[in-house]
């Protein structure tokens, strides 16, 4: 269910909420915890293309 969110890195914390139905909090660990083994870059905004 989480793994959706390495397919889209670009979606915004409380989207990946309303859509998975998992805590803020659970959604903000599992993106650090990635980002800290450089899995994906996420950022909070719209990606500038």
């Amino acid at each position: 269910m989480l793994q959706s969110i390495q397919h889209h890195p670009g979606a915004r914390i409380p989207q990946i909420v309303e859509v998975t139905g998992i805590s803020t909090r659970t959604v903000e660990r599992y993106i650090w915890t990635l980002k800290s083994m450089n899995l994906i870059h996420y950022e909070d905004r719209v990606s500038e293309s």
